[in-house]
């Protein structure tokens, strides 16, 4: 005969507060289950485990990628096992009362399952109350049998039939906040009404009900927007999912759709939605900002979607990262190269979109060379399914400009061709400069060409100059022999490099970094100034003679002949220092500097 084992468990104890207990009666034999015989499996059975009232800030760890989570609650458990060995039936009840999810009060969500071995059902429930009216209820029936002689599961068949009801009352989606990847979407706020029933046999599901959401919002975070007024109607029949009274807002803009997805046995299969964009602030970061019009459909099925129609562009701007440097950086992820199992719905993505922008869209670049050209045309935007996306078309650039040396190049033609690959279109960029106060008509183009990964830039004048002569001009309004040695140093190279070296160098690192790593000098600074209505250009230059003491000579161009003087600067102390001016047309005099770091 079998023995039976009984264990009364105390598991868990704090400060003498019982946490977590149980016990259990169970039949107990050495041998293969299958041989045993039937009288084992009639013996009685009996267990429980409980889990007593714990806070879950004791389990505060698995919140730690969370910053400032406002999810608090006091947590139960009660798990019972009862019948025979061979004909058992398990009940379980979770839960959570006096709860703050995500900052949203809630009385008590309670969840349970059972299941009776008898009748081959699972079932399941769960509810969350908040101010003292159910938010929320979702039950669930469905086969299930485990053969307590292998514990082999047995999962529903084509022929079994299974039921799934949700209900919402103003469920309010605040709660989910702490729940969701906040790189990715932040704020979520709105209310879900609804009731949907999914029922029948496995091979033949059918759906019915509706959800209802009013006043949603979320932040995009990697877009930069807060996407608020959200309202919609889903309607769920037999065969269908409709999407109905969408809308949406941003940045005063607003979006709108609908349509109708087809089920079959509960896979969404054709979708046909149409969706309206006017004023839609799409994205707004220091890299991107888009404010759109657009009229779009999509058709196809949900795992190979086919979009179609125009996206206007009615502002906005995107910078270039890197555009400029000698060389990018080329960065191979370790998962490259390796073949993926996973599905993607962007790999069978179709699309064909008209892609127009207005002359109040901007290319920007900041760091290596300064630069802005406005865009005005219609690109063609296309991929097929299984393909990488392309563009295609020519954009012009009817206005803009380009800042070499510090010097304003206003655009004179601008030309932006895509030819397929979307990130890497083809440029050709002429800018043009007349240098102040020559005695002789000059004027300088500044040329971009090539590719924005692989630019290339050069400089063309009238009348016809060498590259140090156009640099001269650019920087100081003069020929370079016309300069002082002073001024050499910066237009040219001394006797090294050739001036083309240091030009091409001076387009690409700025021509501080320049001096500092080929020069010898320890500051370089170039600013443009203006003094009593005139414009012109600072240059100063100094050299550390100690730790303490530094020397520098300031130029001042605004005419023919430059305003020159002298400073030393003594370091009294980490926060004070002694310095002395010296020269024509400048402030002079001894000066002492308090610097106050709070």
């Amino acid at each position: 005969m079998p023995r039976s084992e009984w264990r009364e468990l105390y598991l868990l104890k704090d400060d003498g507060d019982e946490l977590i207990s149980g016990h259990t009666q169970l039949p107990f034999k050495l041998g293969d289950p299958e041989t045993f015989e039937k009288a084992f499996f009639e013996e009685p059975v009996s267990g429980e485990l409980r889990v007593w009232d714990i806070s879950i800030e004791r389990f505060q760890s698995f919140f730690d990628e969370v910053e400032d989570t406002e999810t608090s609650g006091v947590f139960s458990f009660w798990g019972t096992i009862g019948g025979t060995a061979g004909d058992p039936e398990f009940d379980a009840d979770v839960t959570l009362k006096n709860a703050m999810l995500s900052g949203v009060a809630i009385d008590s969500i309670t969840a349970g399952a059972n299941y009776r071995h008898a009748d081959e059902e699972l079932t399941l429930d769960a509810s969350v109350m908040s101010l003292k009216q159910r938010a929320a209820k979702i039950s669930a029936r469905f086969p299930l049998f485990i053969d307590m002689k292998t514990f082999q599961v047995d999962l529903p068949e084509q022929k079994d039939h299974i039921a799934v009801d949700i209900e919402t009352d103003e469920f309010n989606l605040r709660a989910l906040n702490d729940f969701i990847d906040p790189l990715l979407l932040r704020e979520v706020r709105g209310s879900l009404d609804g009731s949907v029933q999914v029922k029948g046999a496995v091979q033949d599901l059918k759906t019915d009900g509706y959800l209802e959401l009013k006043g949603g919002q979320f932040r995009l975070v990697p877009a930069g927007i807060m996407v608020n007024n959200i309202a919609s109607t889903i309607n769920f029949t037999p065969n269908q999912i409709r999407l109905s009274k969408f809308s949406a807002q941003s940045g005063g803009g607003d979006i709108q759709a609908n349509g109708t997805i087809e089920l079959n046995e509960l896979i969404p299969g054709a979708m046909d939605i149409k969706i309206n964009a006017q004023n839609f602030r799409a994205a707004n970061t220091s890299e991107y900002n888009a404010v759109i019009n657009l009229n779009a459909r999509t058709q196809g099925t949900v795992t190979s979607p086919d979009i179609s129609g125009s996206l206007d562009f009615l502002s906005g701007f995107i910078k270039l990262d890197n555009f400029g440097e000698k060389s990018v950086e080329s960065v191979q992820l370790d998962t490259e190269g390796q073949e993926s199992s996973s599905f993607s719905v962007y790999d069978s993505l179709a699309l064909d979109m008209d892609i127009g922008f207005n002359r109040r869209f901007f290319i920007r670049n900041e760091r290596y060379l300064e630069m802005e050209l406005e865009l005005d045309g219609v690109l063609d935007l296309v991929k097929k399914s299984g393909s990488d996306l392309e563009l295609f078309g020519d954009m012009t650039a009817p206005n803009g400009y380009a800042r070499p040396f510090g010097k304003r190049f206003d655009l004179e033609e601008g030309v932006v061709t895509f030819s397929g690959n979307p990130e890497n279109p083809q440029l050709q960029i002429r800018t043009k400069y007349e240098p102040p106060q020559t005695q002789e008509d000059i004027v300088i183009w500044y040329i971009i060409e090539g590719t924005v990964e692989k630019p290339q830039f050069r400089y063309e004048s009238q009348p016809p100059m060498e590259l140090e002569n156009i640099i001269s001009y650019t920087l100081f309004g003069q020929p370079f022999y016309a300069l002082d040695s002073w001024k050499q140093v910066v237009a040219s190279s001394g006797s090294n490099t050739t001036a083309a070296d240091v030009a091409l160098d001076v387009l690409l690192d700025r021509v501080e970094a320049l001096a500092t790593q080929r020069l010898g000098i320890d500051v370089v600074k170039i600013n443009n100034t203006r003094s009593g209505g005139e414009t012109g250009t600072s240059i100063t230059t100094g050299w550390y003679l100690n730790p303490k003491v530094f020397f520098a000579i300031q130029n001042v161009i605004t005419g023919s002949t430059p305003d020159t003087g002298f400073l030393l600067e003594y370091m009294l102390r980490e926060d004070l220092k002694l310095i002395l001016r010296q020269g024509n047309n400048i402030r002079q005099g001894v000066d002492i500097r308090w610097n106050y770091d709070y």
